[in-house]
């Protein structure tokens, strides 16, 4: 057994099962896990200084990590869609929780099913229901079947315990193919509740005031707390949690196993006075996301800064498997990174909302608006008013300093560039979600302007 094996199993104190390493011959298998609501600043494996992911930290070194991954929407639907598409929110339809995929795009799973692979969804929220954003186009089995309750839904989500049980269930079933495997976990979404114990284990004083009641959104709070560090360590037990489930995958996985981890969005934590929610800016909190790869292929003990997408999973996951590329696919193979010392630095365009203004009752800015993440900079556009700002994110996570009189030439140059990405696509999903999806999207607290239902 594989020395990142062994490290894993005394994690999870389980018991270490002698096999052989996977061969050119075996059948391959390729998985991609995406944790929800992660932000890159509170992974150990990614930095970190609390051990928040023990199992993905045991297996880092093995692989390639890219330390500015940006995504393309700071909410779940769109982000995963996206990410599953290599395509735009503007060009997928699913530009916010609730759309559904446009049925002309191109998934992931279906190029893998092309492909001959057996292919298994197994996703822990109510947004990725194929009622919810269509994302189960591809998969031979997409499990949806929610078991927990939560924003006054009977099954919003479930569990990354239940999730992973299932999944690997389905993986034994298909040992002897190739298998795509897709699993996305839930657990750090708020509201954050690890149980005392694991949040125990993330308790710090940091001196921080108390919060006043409505800085706290009404889903998030936890028996009258006002302590910001008490909602820090839940949110790190959160995470915790789930990277022990991400272990017990790691664990099942043959050795040549070709394996992407990532996220759909960050948290705000206060930064912009935005606590314990996301969705409408497009800032550090909410875009910064981790992505470690690693597998065949895949250059070890590799540390990339410069800015990537998560655009880019699909085509690298499909690099790495030998297969072609998405038709239409915005993003690239990040093997360039892993075959070369200087490739080229691109740009990373998100996005925020559609047009129309949604209230989520907390007075931050929900207009719809772009941006544009380089090596140094990240520019906003406001595209209905025309109002732009210049900021420098990773040094000013509130971007409170807008640098445009500083850098006017930079301002100008990707001011233009946003508009240039505004004519890309621009598809709306042609009706409103049903009934049971327009309601847990209430529970979540999004609402059209003047208070009626989004």
């Amino acid at each position: 057994m594989g020395g990142v094996r062994r490290i894993l199993v005394a994690i999870l104190g389980l018991t270490a099962i002698a096999c052989g390493a996977g061969s050119a011959g075996n059948p391959r298998t390729v998985l991609l896990i995406t944790v929800d609501t992660l932000r890159a600043d509170h992974v150990s494996a990614f930095g970190y200084s609390l051990p928040t992911t023990p199992c993905l930290d045991a297996v880092a070194l093995r692989g390639a990590r890219f330390s500015r991954c940006i995504s393309q929407h700071p909410e779940t639907g769109p982000s995963i869609t996206s990410m599953h598409t290599s395509r735009y929110p503007r060009e997928t339809g699913v530009r916010e929780n609730g759309d559904l995929l446009d049925a002309e795009v191109p998934t992931l799973a279906e190029r893998f099913q092309e492909a001959g692979y057996a292919t298994g969804g197994f996703v822990s929220t109510y947004l990725l229901k194929p009622r919810a954003c269509g994302l189960d186009r591809g998969f031979d089995q997409y499990d949806h079947e929610m078991t927990s309750p939560n924003f006054g839904h009977e099954d919003f989500e479930r569990p990354a315990s239940e999730t992973v049980d299932r999944a690997l269930a389905w993986f034994e079933e298909h040992e002897g193919r190739n298998r795509f495997l897709f699993v996305h976990l839930y657990d750090p979404h708020g509201p954050y509740d690890p149980g005392d114990a694991i949040a125990d284990r993330f308790r710090r004083d940091s001196g921080r005031p108390p919060l006043a009641p409505e800085q706290i959104v009404r889903y998030q709070r936890h028996d009258g707390s006002l302590d910001p560090d008490d909602y820090f360590a839940r949110y790190d037990g959160e995470i915790f949690r789930a990277d022990r489930e991400v272990g017990r995958l790691l664990q099942a996985l043959p050795e040549d196993a070709i394996v992407a981890f990532t996220a759909d969005h960050g948290e705000g934590l206060g930064e912009s006075d935005y606590w314990f929610r996301h969705g409408s800016l497009l800032d550090e909190a909410s875009l910064h996301v981790p992505l470690l790869f690693f597998g065949p292929g895949v250059r070890e003990a590799l540390t990339v800064n410069e800015p990537v997408a998560n655009l880019d999973v699909a085509p690298t996951l499909l690099d790495l498997a030998g297969l072609a590329p998405l038709p239409g696919a915005r993003g690239r193979s990040l093997r360039c990174w892993m075959r070369s010392r200087d490739p080229e630095t691109v740009p990373v365009y998100s996005e925020a909302r559609r047009r129309e203004t949604v209230s989520d009752r907390t007075g931050i800015d929900t207009r719809y608006k772009v941006s544009v993440t380089t090596s140094r900079h990240r520019a906003l556009l406001w595209p209905e008013t025309g109002e732009t700002m210049l900021v420098e994110p990773r040094d000013d996570p509130d971007q409170a300093a807008d640098l445009t009189g500083k850098y006017p030439l930079v301002a100008e140059r990707w001011t233009a560039a946003l508009r240039r990405f505004l004519l890309i696509g621009d598809r709306l999903s042609a009706d409103d979600p049903p009934p049971d999806v327009d309601d847990a999207l209430r529970g979540l607290g999004y609402f059209r302007k003047g208070g009626e239902r989004r």
